[in-house]
């Protein structure tokens, strides 16, 4: 995990953000976790250190296989994200909580074409 975030910085993705503040990614310390596992799967310390330290929270996780097992997608797309909610309201510095839904993303396309 730490591997794949230290290569962010070349990123053009944070581009922007590189050319502003050059340090901003070193605040950003990854936790591993698993949305079907009890607490989200998260240590004791990570947990800790998410409620004392976090002030955003973006959430993103989902699973948006169409032929997932129903459990499965209960799992990832609604009760973790209720778990994460309750994990930001122990947040003591949480000042915004960001949750992104895959329930309708799609790309606007002008022409649609046909698949297959």
């Amino acid at each position: 995990m730490r591997e794949r975030c230290a290569a962010w910085d070349k990123d053009p993705v944070f581009g922007n953000l590189m050319k502003i503040n050059p340090e901003a990614l070193k605040r950003v310390v990854p936790c591993g976790g698993d949305c079907q596992e009890p607490d989200l799967g998260l240590s004791n310390s990570d947990r800790q250190v998410l409620i004392d330290e976090v002030q955003i929270v973006i959430h993103t996780a989902a699973t948006v296989r169409f032929v997932e097992p129903l459990h499965i997608a209960l799992a990832v797309n609604t009760r973790a994200t209720l778990l994460m909610i309750q994990l930001a309201k122990e947040m003591s510095h949480l000042e915004s909580f960001v949750h992104v839904s895959t329930a309708y993303s799609n790309c606007v396309v002008e022409h649609p074409r046909a698949v297959g």
